[in-house]
């Protein structure tokens, strides 16, 4: 009877177990699938982006031996170049490098406008863009105005960080070509209590320093000096005044006692006259 019920047992068990399989046999089938498909697919994806970024480099090598050989006609290529390459990372490593082949063709402001550029597809806080920002106004320092410059370095000179000495010497440098010492002595001054700046750039604030020279002296207030005068006067008036009575009354006795002498003189004629 034991061996009877166990046979039934079993005999539940196992058509138990072909429901649950005929039931969930899709499902896991599908699964399997799907895994495998995403695996797939994720390898397809991942080999396609290296054959991009390999094109890309190529690409980036190619325009970069040109700009070598024609800096006009590489900056051209690199500047197309980085037109289709945009958001690779790419694009603003060829702005770069089309801004250094305008440079050694002789367009700075083409170069400078290459760098505008990068900073204005750069992400907040992006540090490629505040050093295009930087750049560009370094290659601007001595060709555009003061407020042209100022304008491209934005808040490079007030937050703290590896650019702020840079940023604040070619404000000096800018402020110095307007003749505007204050500004200038300012900013150099600021790059020598820099913690950041380096030993080069202190070297060259503390010389435009020597050439700016100190501050000059304020001119004194004409009220200032009017009272100054009148404090300085009025101790020799008073000692004026002082001394006076001083030489009269060192006077008096003698006067004193010649009118004594002079009283019994005085009288001795009369007394002649009486005798006669």
């Amino acid at each position: 009877m034991a061996d009877v019920f166990r046979e039934v047992d079993e005999d539940v068990k196992e058509a138990r177990q072909k429901e649950l399989f005929q039931r969930y046999a899709p499902y896991g089938a599908a699964l399997v699938v799907a895994i495998i498909a995403v695996a797939a697919a994720r390898e397809l994806w991942m080999g396609g982006q290296a054959r991009e970024t390999a094109r890309l480099s190529n690409a980036f090598l190619e325009a970069s031996d040109l700009a070598e050989a024609s800096p006009s006609d590489g900056a051209k290529s690199l500047t197309d170049f980085a037109e289709t390459a945009r958001g690779a990372g790419y694009g603003a490593l060829a702005r770069f490098r089309a801004a250094g082949a305008l440079i050694e063709a002789g367009d700075p402001d083409a170069a400078a406008a290459e760098l505008e550029k990068v900073a204005a597809e750069a992400d907040a806080g992006d540090p490629l863009g505040a050093l295009a920002r930087l750049q560009a106004a370094r290659l601007l320092v001595d060709r555009a105005s003061y407020g042209d410059v100022t304008a491209r370095l934005g808040d490079l000179t007030e937050e703290r960080g590896p650019f702020r000495a840079l940023a604040l010497e070619i404000k000096g440098l800018a402020a110095y070509r307007a003749e505007d010492m204050d500004t200038a002595r300012d900013a150099f001054e600021a790059v020598m209590l820099d913690p950041l700046a380096g030993g080069p750039i202190r070297g060259r604030a503390d010389l435009l320093l020597g050439l700016i020279g100190p501050p000059p002296a304020a001119a004194p207030d004409p009220a200032d000096a009017t009272a100054s005068e009148t404090a300085v006067e009025t101790p020799e008036d008073s000692s004026l005044t002082q001394d006076e009575p001083a030489v009269d009354e060192a006077a008096g006795p003698d006067a004193d006692a010649a009118a004594e002498a002079e009283e019994p003189n005085a009288a001795e004629p009369d007394t002649a006259d009486e005798e006669n």
